[in-house]
């Protein structure tokens, strides 16, 4: 019983990068939206503060969102960081092998808009100049 735990959690252990793949691709994939339109919204940053204390409250971190009522359960799920809080829980509290597709999925998702971020911040680049010098 003992060595099958321990394969267990070194099977874990091994999709922990996936895990922190996947969030480092979506946070970047937020920064670089909020880099991209702040310049043009400076009190953005206000709302996007408070935003992120409210994301945070409803994304699971706190308490397990499945010990929630169920109707309740379908809007934390709009949270894409429920997500990877349920792979970082199952993983490092639980030693439950994440889903490796949906990982990939997210993973997928947020790369392509990692992509189209960085386009969007290239494709302002010259006009930053001027909103900032207005200012």
């Amino acid at each position: 019983e003992i060595s099958l735990g321990l394969v267990g959690s070194e099977m874990c252990i091994r999709d922990r990068p996936f895990i922190l793949l996947a969030q480092h691709l979506f946070n970047t994939t937020i920064s670089n939206i909020v880099a991209a339109v702040v310049p043009f919204i400076p009190d953005l940053q206000i709302i996007i503060t408070n935003i992120l204390r409210v994301m945070m409250y409803l994304s699971g971190i706190l308490y397990s969102v499945n010990e929630l009522p169920e109707h309740i359960q379908q809007y934390f799920s709009l949270n894409p960081m429920v997500m990877v809080i349920d792979w970082y829980r199952g993983v490092l509290m639980h030693q439950k092998i994440p889903d490796i597709n949906s990982i990939l999925s997210f993973m997928t998702i947020s790369l392509v808009a990692v992509v189209l971020s960085h386009y969007l911040m290239k494709k302002l680049d010259p006009i930053y100049s001027r909103v900032l010098m207005q200012k």
